[in-house]
């Protein structure tokens, strides 16, 4: 499966405007993915996508009354603050990569923590990168990390640095 949709068998319309969608934010190596379909469809957006999870706010930050910014991807795919936090009391380097960046919630957490220096948060998505710059504001540690706009698989990473992984979620991810 691909996107979601099976590749050797014919797909409905919505399937396929879904997995236009979708395609639009995948990147791999550096090139967007293009799905190429037999009659010319626009992308569509799937509403059962960005639904809350049952989590509030406090959940994903703390500090959400402070004026924290997120988008409805950001607020779906967040690490929970706690569960970032306990990832981060983990790390025993003193550089981290967060590579999908986000909305913040991971590279905060890992800058909050005495041992990490230096917390290096790429993402792709403009809007979303200045929300993460934002929301290290509101914590106090926008010193601690450098924002880096761009695809992470074409950066040439310090050597002693640890990546850390957590990619968008997306249409589909539960399953």
């Amino acid at each position: 499966m691909i996107l979601g949709c099976s590749i050797d068998k014919k797909i409905s319309i919505f399937e396929a405007r879904r997995a236009i969608w979708r395609s639009k934010r995948v990147v791999v190596a550096g090139q967007n993915i293009e799905v190429k379909t037999s009659i010319l469809l626009e992308g569509k957006k799937d509403p059962r996508f960005l639904k809350k999870r049952n989590r509030t706010e406090r959940d994903l930050f703390s500090r959400f009354h402070m004026g924290i910014q997120l988008d409805d991807v950001g607020r779906y795919s967040l690490t929970p603050e706690k569960e970032a936090l306990y990832i981060a009391s983990k790390v025993s380097t003193s550089v981290v990569v967060d590579a999908f960046g986000g909305c913040g919630g991971n590279a905060i957490a890992f800058a909050q923590m005495k041992n990490i220096q230096k917390v290096f948060c790429c993402e792709i998505d403009t809007k979303r990168l200045s929300m993460a710059k934002h929301n290290a504001k509101i914590y106090n540690v926008l010193s601690k990390i450098n924002f880096i706009c761009g695809d992470c698989t074409v950066k040439n990473w310090p050597t002693n640095a640890m990546i850390f992984l957590d990619p968008p979620w997306d249409a589909g991810m539960e399953q």
